[in-house]
């Protein structure tokens, strides 16, 4: 084993360096992950079925922080954005108990063209106070991040599939918040808000 090691150190040192360094990443990621804080504020977001669904839907945060839901037919029936309306879901995800409430909308079927239809929110969403603040009060932040399957290790080799997921991020910890839409790339969804006080 000692001749072995002698005659293939330059070998040996070059396999076994990688797999440090691999198993120190692994701890130091590891080891983040644990000790930071998790989001303390559930985030609201909607997913489209296809990418009109924003030109139907228009979601804001009113001055008292309630949710407000609009839908608008084009006035032009033959314009090419007046295809027929799709559903929306709206998505409330809570990373502290990772917990996620789903909200369907549905389309009104009477609503005339060229004016906005005010849309009940959901019972569920209509007592909570929200903020439209890009960062939550706690600092993190929903981004939409470009990713490769398989973890860490397929991070560190280049391997894997492609594929966009929306996260929690802050300070170089991130915290995946779950798919809601169809589409394998989630270009469809969209922030809405972070709720910043519970059913009063």
């Amino acid at each position: 084993m000692k001749n072995f090691l002698r005659r293939n150190f330059v070998l040996v040192l070059g396999i076994s360096l990688p797999m440090l360094l691999i198993a120190a990443l692994l701890l130091v990621h590891g080891i983040s992950r644990l000790t930071a804080t998790r989001p303390a504020y559930p985030v609201l977001y909607v997913s489209f079925e296809n990418y009109f669904g924003p030109h139907f839907y228009d979601f804001d945060i009113d001055e008292s922080g309630r949710l407000e839901i609009g839908f608008t037919l084009a006035e032009d029936a033959d314009a090419a954005s007046n295809r027929q309306p799709s559903d929306a879901t709206l998505a409330l995800f809570d990373a502290r108990s990772d917990t996620l409430e789903t909200f369907t909308l549905q389309a009104p079927g009477d609503a005339p063209r060229g004016r906005r239809v005010e849309v009940d929110p959901p019972e569920a969403l209509a007592g909570l106070t929200f903020s439209d603040s890009t960062t939550a009060p706690d600092g993190y932040r929903l981004e939409l991040a470009a990713y490769r399957g398989g973890g860490l290790l397929r991070e560190i080799f280049g391997s894997g599939g492609r594929s966009r997921h929306h996260r929690l991020v802050d300070n170089g910890v991130s915290f995946r918040v779950p798919d809601i839409g169809g589409s394998t790339y989630a270009y469809h969804d969209a922030f809405v808000g972070w709720v910043i006080e519970g059913d009063e």
